[in-house]
């Protein structure tokens, strides 16, 4: 078609003219807008619904403001108690472990004392062999007397001790029922002795988890024994999630 001979059609006749292309586009363009106003209306309605739709688009993005909850006061009062919670466990915990080095302690102690007293044992038995003591030997058989009697005296010490470590095992028990319901729910695999890191390896044989830096620190107290369950451990191995 030749586009510089071209025929348009005005409504009533049609006549050709003699113009250039951009000429002709122009002009269509001018009458679609002048004929079809109901189309143009359609279209900014659609456009509008456009328009709408990027601006909920761009409001996506949430401020802090716009997510942040109000708790109610039940909630707040259980997130305090979880807090005062985690608090006393973790002091009761040093508790029994202070409680359970003096036990050792005593323990160690006594035994030493033991050993002592099997030497002077011997050494008195000796003594008596012969009837005839003199007034040194006399002074020497008083002397290991006493002595043996102070040792004697430390009973009631690793007593007192012995009942501490008890009454910190039943505090320490308390926190531990309610640790073992927790991690129940727990799905995020928290530390049961600190509350706070994920566990990371599990022990043998008892099987029970806990994470390194607190094996590290309850192995050191109780001459590595489960905290869970007083288990001896044997040895530790790391532990995976899939």
């Amino acid at each position: 078609m030749d586009l510089n001979n071209f025929s348009i059609y005005n409504g009533t006749n049609i006549t050709s003219h003699d113009m250039n292309y951009d000429y002709i586009i122009d002009n269509l363009d001018q009458s679609v807008v002048s004929q079809c106003n109901t189309e143009s209306d359609n279209v900014s309605g659609i456009i509008d619904i456009k328009n709408k739709l990027i601006d909920i688009l761009n409001s996506v993005p949430l401020n802090k403001e716009e997510v942040e909850v109000v708790k109610s006061d039940k909630l707040v009062k259980l997130n305090d108690l979880y807090d005062e919670f985690k608090s006393d466990y973790l002091k009761e915990q040093e508790i029994y472990f202070q409680s359970e080095r003096e036990l050792n302690n005593a323990i160690n102690e006594s035994k030493s004392n033991v050993k002592k007293l099997n030497v002077v044992i011997d050494f008195m038995r000796e003594l008596n062999i012969n009837d005839c003591k003199d007034q040194l030997q006399e002074t020497i058989i008083e002397n290991i007397k006493q002595y043996s009697n102070n040792i004697g005296g430390g009973n009631d010490h690793i007593k007192l001790m012995k009942e501490n470590y008890i009454e910190s095992r039943k505090n320490i028990n308390k926190y531990l029922d309610i640790i073992k319901k927790l991690n129940h729910m727990n799905v995020s695999n928290s530390c049961p002795v600190c509350l706070t890191n994920p566990v990371n390896i599990y022990l043998n044989p008892c099987g029970h988890t806990l994470c390194d830096g607190c094996y590290d620190r309850v192995s050191m107290d109780n001459e590595k024994k489960c905290f869970l369950c007083r288990t001896r451990v044997l040895s530790k191995f790391p532990l995976y999630f899939s």
